[in-house]
């Protein structure tokens, strides 16, 4: 097939939401257990902390900005 136009020609809001969907599929890798030790348990909840935290601060600057 041919292609039809231009790639760069794709709007913003597209690479925005495919980025969007990669950030939560990370984070839904940390709500499957799997078997661990209680050790290993208490670091991968900080480590999903963290990342919520990242996503969090990201979240807010873009609110703002928009604003």
């Amino acid at each position: 097939m041919e292609p039809i136009g231009d790639a760069a020609s794709l709007s913003r809001s597209v690479y925005l939401v495919a980025m969007v969907f990669i950030l939560f599929d990370v984070e839904a890798i940390f709500l499957f257990p799997g078997r661990t030790s209680s050790q290993f348990a208490v670091v991968r909840l900080r480590e999903m902390m963290i990342y919520i935290a990242v996503l969090l601060v990201g979240y807010l600057y873009l609110w703002k900005k928009a604003r």
